[in-house]
């Protein structure tokens, strides 16, 4: 903030949110908002001023006992579980697609196709 002290009751510089129980309150660049895409930079700011906690905070769940096996076997079920849909319709347009051809080997070459069972003794 640059020495300015942050004052929750200027509305011009300050803007009030309600999250249920808590108050948010997050102060406005006014000098920003003429400029575009500074907002998306303002945001990607704050996420790099806040790895190293990110970064700490994944450290200190490191260290618990187990956890890099169970974070890595959660992350293996998420993976296969979104995976399961493209597989489902892949097998189903797979199916179709059988069937088409069936479909059309059975009407195009019926005749030929009695002959052959016949001559074999299938039918």
């Amino acid at each position: 903030m640059g020495g300015r002290v942050f004052d929750t009751e200027d509305s011009k510089n300050v803007k009030h949110s309600r999250l249920g129980v808590w108050e948010l309150y997050e102060e406005k660049h006014p000098e920003l908002s003429r400029i575009p895409g500074a907002s998306r930079a303002e945001s990607y700011l704050e996420i790099g001023q806040s790895l190293p906690f990110v970064w700490r905070m994944i450290k200190d769940i490191g260290n618990i006992d187990n956890c890099w096996l169970l974070l890595s076997l959660y992350l293996f079920v998420i993976v296969l579980s979104s995976l399961i849909p493209a597989v489902a319709l892949w097998y189903t347009a797979h199916h179709a697609f059988l069937l088409h051809e069936a479909d059309f080997v059975l009407v195009r070459y019926s005749g030929q196709l009695l002959k052959i069972v016949s001559h074999l003794g299938i039918y």
